[in-house]
């Protein structure tokens, strides 16, 4: 179970890393086409640096407890997170959905 569950984790957040760069090229060409490139493409690498970084914090957690205690909530919130950044029209609402993935 716990094999399965660290695999779906894996599975989208990997997953989402990877079409970061064509949401970006989206998000730049009409949501935020006012704004130059370089400052959309640091709110969407903060999602790469806090995914590698938070790994180190989560780990234990998914040792100590069980794992439908953080699967669930992560999974919920991944949906609401990408949901909302549909809805946001502003770079600060940007960052905070992209932070929230």
């Amino acid at each position: 179970m716990v094999v399965l569950g660290t695999w779906c984790a894996m599975i989208s957040s990997m997953g989402l890393l990877n079409t970061l760069a064509v949401l970006q090229a989206w998000v730049s060409e009409h949501q935020l086409r006012s704004m130059p490139e370089s400052a959309v493409g640091w709110i969407f690498s903060t999602y790469g640096f806090f995914l590698y970084f938070c790994g180190a914090q989560i780990g234990p957690l998914f040792d100590a407890y069980d794992i439908r205690l953080l699967l669930v909530p992560g999974s919920v919130g991944m949906v609401a997170a990408v949901m909302c950044m549909s809805f946001s029209t502003g770079w600060l609402q940007r960052l905070f959905g992209c932070l929230s993935l």
